[in-house]
């Protein structure tokens, strides 16, 4: 008979190895023929699933996860009657519906504190496997040092940040294994330095700021003190960066570019003069369709530099309107102020340290890149729906433990 067991287990089960295997293979995709990725993407999923549901007597657990993305699901379904392209829409529906089964498998494979260490663990040990995929599939690259312009290039931020979240919450909380964390870290910092992608760089600085925040919350001057080294820190990056031939050509030049716009000086760069106006076009094509956009995954086809609009915000907006903005959104919202609710009462730990950081850091990230659809970013929402059980779970028992004393007491007197 199935427990609801919130400590430890150190067994290994075939559930554990399937889930190890869904964390690490999503993560690896981008060196996968189609052929293999596309069965694997609806196979490995269904079997986690089916395992995790057997496992937990069929069960269901952490619901919220499954009504959120099938909510998003149905009310972008609903905006198919207003699709400029129902290629487009289908396609990314089909994306939707790999979701849904992948992130119901992880929220029915988590039942305790140790399935989420597990999880992590497994998500970290998925990025390690990629930087030495990477290192071996791309050595020309690499001995150039201009690993940026690798074929990689697109998924790397999408693995290499987030996973750089969960190494930096556990130098800073965990006592454990350090020194190969840390090398870890510094590893991921160093690849994410040579690729010159300006949000490899800038998020893990936003999310250690809001780690340093969590953790001296309760001391003022720890709180300013962390905030000076931070900014210090920033500031002999960004020197080194600009001074050196190699990292400006690589990074320098494009962050450079960025602050022009801002600035009105010099040359701004591509990117930004096309995320511009990407969201301009994105801002248009939501006001004259504000309910039901242009369909899910169709703004592309509503704008002039036809890609997507690299903001997921005005994505979401101009692709499903209101209600596919808001069906998507509610929850990280909800989450985040959850989170503050107990941050604020006293009762945070270290775990909700961790997914606050990383659930306003994403929001944040969502600025300028499309996460919708990405695992990486969805995962922390299932965490954290997870975590925010368990506790429940753990508070419930412990009110009938109490109230249990109680009445063994007083039948005793």
């Amino acid at each position: 008979m199935e427990t609801d067991n919130l400590s430890k287990n150190n067994n290994t089960t075939l559930t554990d190895k399937v889930v190890f295997l869904l964390l690490v293979s999503y993560q690896l995709y981008s060196f996968m023929p189609n052929y293999v990725v596309d069965p694997l993407k609806v196979t490995l999923p269904m079997i986690a699933l089916f395992l995790c549901l057997l496992r937990n007597n069929f069960k269901l657990r952490n619901t919220s996860v499954t009504i959120w993305i099938y909510g998003f699901i149905m009310m972008s379904l609903i905006t198919m009657f207003n699709s400029i392209s129902i290629g487009e829409s289908v396609s990314r529906l089909i994306a939707m519906f790999s979701v849904l089964v992948f992130l119901s498998a992880l929220a029915q494979y988590i039942r305790n504190y140790d399935d989420i260490e597990k999880s992590i663990n497994y998500l970290i040990c998925g990025s390690l496997l990629f930087i030495i995929i990477l290192s071996i599939t791309n050595l020309n690259s690499l001995s150039n040092l201009s690993i940026g312009y690798g074929s990689f290039s697109m998924e790397f931020n999408n693995i290499i940040t987030p996973a750089l979240y969960y190494l930096i919450w556990s130098l800073i909380y965990n006592q454990k294994n350090r020194l190969p964390k840390l090398l870890i870290t510094l590893l991921f910092l160093g690849f994410s330095l040579l690729t010159g992608f300006k949000k490899a760089i800038f998020f893990p600085f936003v999310f250690l700021a809001l780690m340093l925040l969590m953790k001296n919350r309760k001391n003022f001057f720890k709180i300013i003190l962390s905030i000076l080294i931070l900014l210090v820190a920033i500031m002999i990056l960004y020197n080194f960066v600009m001074n050196n031939d190699f990292l400006y050509q690589v990074l320098g030049r494009r962050i450079q570019g960025f602050m022009n716009f801002f600035t009105n000086e010099g040359r701004v760069d591509g990117s930004t003069r096309t995320r511009i106006g990407l969201m301009e076009d994105a801002w248009k094509v939501f006001l004259n369709n504000p309910i039901m956009g242009v369909g899910l995954g169709a703004f592309r086809e509503a704008t002039r530099f036809n890609v997507y609009a690299h903001n997921n915000f005005l994505e979401l907006l101009a692709s499903t309107g209101v209600i596919g903005f808001v069906s998507f959104y509610w929850i990280h919202f909800l989450l985040i102020l959850v989170f503050l609710n107990r941050i604020m009462k006293n009762k945070a730990k270290e775990m909700d340290s961790l997914l606050i950081s990383i659930l306003i850091t994403n929001i944040l990230h969502d600025i300028g890149t499309i996460s919708y659809y990405r695992f990486s970013y969805l995962i922390p929402v299932c965490l954290s729906v997870c975590y925010l059980n368990i506790v429940k779970r753990e508070t419930l028992m412990s009110v009938d433990s109490i109230q249990n004393k109680y009445q063994y007491l007083k039948k005793i007197t």
